[in-house]
């Protein structure tokens, strides 16, 4: 085992020698980046007063120099935008490569044959050095490293290891929390225990996320479902007056009013649903949602917008004013030619919607957060809250309650236990109507049949399988409803489910390697980033973000999302 133990700590030296010359490197850029933003600033800073200046007006009259300055202004300003770049690209790297250190530290000092290789002493100074590494954007200073006048610098760990040297270097790491976010990250698992004790912090998030969920979406709710009912009408109203579309074609809402997920206040999306067999595309579909965009301006709806009729969905986006008991609304809609992926997508959060309260709650809350933390508008480079809602199921199907009350993820197939939320894609139904405790089962291939295929709208060479188990049939969801509460004997708060949902995407979930997907089953695993990569053209590299449409397999819903904003979201 000596020839293991030296490659093993050879391999552990090389990637330290990166580190080094990476650290290197980025203070030297960061050095020369800082002064050349300050000097751009300073030169702005000094531009804007003299413009401002009154004493010094005489000197703007001439229309060359005057010109010279806004020149120059313009110049100052396009190298200090450049410069600021690469400065986040410096420190994009640098954070990269301490990532990538601490992974190497931990794979090792977690590696339960790491002791068979490497002497003890060695593994207790990577644990000490791991103990502090490792937070979302940085890692924290080492007590022990002595920098030196040239930039240089050398770790000297104290031996023999006590528990007070872990001590020191969890102080730098809390240090540098408090200094970045202003708080402490609390790693630490939460027991059984202590998410059952009336005064722990999850039993009164639970009771703060009540109180949320019912005042907003209590009894109040049914009011505007009512407005949007009747806006829905007045569109339908509008298009049979249009009289551009086939008769039988009807206004169908899709999107957040329509899927369970949905807030009171949420936007109306709506879509024309021509009758089977009928086609409306090209020049005719264009000149149909031309017509119907003057007849909704004569049937009373105001800010009627068709920019975004040349877009690959035609959408027209309007205000519509209903009136309840003398009490006037205003809806904000949107009305789009025949969208049937959108309905389909609907029904499949619907059905998720109608299996457990739990589920609309957590999305509430995850949606309200992103929206007030002002993470939730793709337009921004940001991510949807339809690709919050993935995120979110995503998590409840990949993990299951054990018997001892402990949370983890359904690949450690090693029990019967179901996963928090059946994956209505992949639930095989015969173990709906299985014995209490029978090994929880999913198909191993998707069920394809000729009704649950179907050519995508836009993409012809791509077939979308629209197969999953619909609970809107009673009979299905009784049988989905009953299974779960015989499977479930001591079902875990609301409150530790958020908390966990969090702390799966800020800690475990590993960005580089797999992407969000409904398709993570028990017996397959995640969905690779890899296998997106080869076969959809996904980015392969990188640490970001990437969200799998349900149906449309090759299309990331976070696709949007640039590298800053992802950073933002994470530490979030």
């Amino acid at each position: 085992m000596d020839g293991a133990g030296r490659a093993a700590w050879g391999g552990i030296c090389e990637s330290r020698k990166i580190v080094d010359a990476g650290r290197q490197d980025y203070l030297q850029k960061k050095l020369k980046l800082d002064e050349r933003i300050e000097e751009l600033q300073h030169l702005l800073n000094e531009a804007d007063a003299n413009l401002d200046d009154p004493a010094d007006q005489s000197t703007i009259h001439v229309d060359d120099e005057s010109h010279l300055d806004d020149d120059e202004r313009k110049g100052w300003r396009e190298d200090l935008k450049q410069a600021l770049k690469v400065r986040a690209s410096n420190e994009r790297i640098w954070r990269d490569i301490q990532s990538s250190f601490a992974s190497v530290l931990k794979s090792v000092i977690r590696n339960p044959e790491s002791s068979s290789l490497l002497k003890p002493d060695i593994i207790k100074k990577l644990e000490l050095e791991f103990c502090g590494a490792h937070f979302v954007s940085a890692s924290p200073p080492n007590p022990f490293e002595v920098e030196h006048g040239d930039g240089s610098f050398t770790i000297n760990y104290p031996y023999p290891i006590s528990q007070k040297h872990h001590k020191a270097c969890l102080e730098s790491k809390a240090k540098m929390q408090e200094e970045i976010i202003g708080f402490i990250v609390k790693t630490t698992p939460i027991t059984q225990v202590s998410y059952q004790e009336e005064s722990s912090v999850c039993t009164q998030l639970t009771k703060d996320i009540e109180m949320f969920y019912n005042s907003e979406y209590g009894s109040n709710s049914s009011l505007y479902y009512r407005k949007k009912a009747l806006a829905r009408e007045q569109t339908q109203a509008a298009v049979v007056r249009c009289n551009s579309f086939p008769d039988g074609t009807e206004v169908v809402v899709f999107g957040s009013s329509a899927n369970g997920f949905g807030s009171p206040n949420s936007d109306l999306d709506m879509c024309l649903q021509v009758p089977e067999g009928v086609t409306l595309a090209g020049e005719e579909g264009m000149n149909a949602m031309v017509k119907l965009a003057e007849t909704l301006e004569e049937a009373g709806m105001i800010n009627v917008d068709t920019v975004r009729l040349t877009a690959r969905i035609p959408v027209i986006k309007f205000d519509c004013v209903v009136e309840i008991d003398g009490s006037k609304s205003t809806i904000e809609c949107d009305i789009s030619m025949q969208n049937p992926l959108a309905c389909i997508n609907t029904s499949l959060l619907y059905s998720y919607s109608l299996i457990s309260p739990v589920v609309r709650v957590l999305a509430a809350v995850v949606k309200r957060w992103a929206s007030r933390r002002n993470i939730n508008d793709p337009s921004h480079h940001t991510l949807s809250s339809y690709g919050y809602i993935i995120m979110l199921l995503h998590f409840l199907t990949t993990h299951k309650v054990t018997s001892n009350g402990r949370l983890e993820t359904v690949f450690k197939n090693n029990g019967s236990e179901s996963p928090l939320l059946l994956n209505l894609q992949w639930v095989d139904q015969r173990w709906l109507q299985s014995p209490p405790g029978t090994r929880y089962l999913e198909w191993h291939h998707k069920p394809t049949t000729p009704y649950t295929t179907m050519k995508h709208p836009t993409e012809s060479s791509y077939v979308v399988n629209t197969y999953f188990l619909r609970t809107n049939d009673e009979a299905v969801l009784t049988a989905v409803r009953n299974k779960i509460n015989s499977e479930t004997s001591n079902p875990l708060p609301v409150g530790y489910l958020l908390a966990a949902f969090f702390r799966y995407y800020a800690f475990q979930f590993d960005y580089k390697k797999y992407v969000v997907s409904l398709n993570a089953t028990c017996h397959s695993g995640l969905v690779e980033r890899e296998l997106k990569a080869e076969f959809d053209g996904w980015k392969s590299a990188g640490q970001t973000l990437s969200v799998e449409d349900p149906f449309e397999e090759f299309y990331d819903v976070a696709h949007v999302l640039t590298n800053f904003n992802f950073q933002r979201i994470r530490k979030e």
